[in-house]
């Protein structure tokens, strides 16, 4: 065997080189592609979205207490009883918009008949 193989004072006393600390060297070093993962999976999940929608209803309803609404809707659409209320009180009110604009039709074309018939 060959002792001077062993021998490693001659890598002792290399000095070793200190990492580049420079900004560049820092921005090189991102991995952007996993960057871009990793906003898409926190951008798309659904309770982060949620909390971001809550905060967002809680700020504008600073400026105008219809955004605090939401905060309304929110808990009456998280409790069955309510939330039958509210469909129920909706789908009254698709039945007068039905209602209304089958009323506003037969006045259009009643307007129209009576008016071409004036016009002969």
């Amino acid at each position: 065997m060959d002792l001077a193989s062993l021998d490693i004072s001659a890598q002792q006393q290399e000095k070793k080189s200190e990492p580049d600390n420079s900004v560049l060297s820092w921005i090189t070093s991102i991995d952007i592609k996993y960057q871009i993962w990793k906003f898409g999976v926190v951008f798309t999940d659904n309770s982060f979205l949620y909390l971001v929608w809550y905060l967002v209803m809680s700020l504008l309803g600073h400026y105008n207490n219809f955004f605090f609404a939401c905060h309304l809707l929110d808990i009456a659409m998280g409790v069955k009883t309510l939330r039958t209320i509210l469909s129920s009180v909706t789908h009254n009110g698709k039945q007068v918009g039905g209602a209304t604009e089958a009323l506003l039709s037969q006045r259009h074309t009643y307007s129209h008949t009576c008016t071409e018939t004036l016009s002969l």
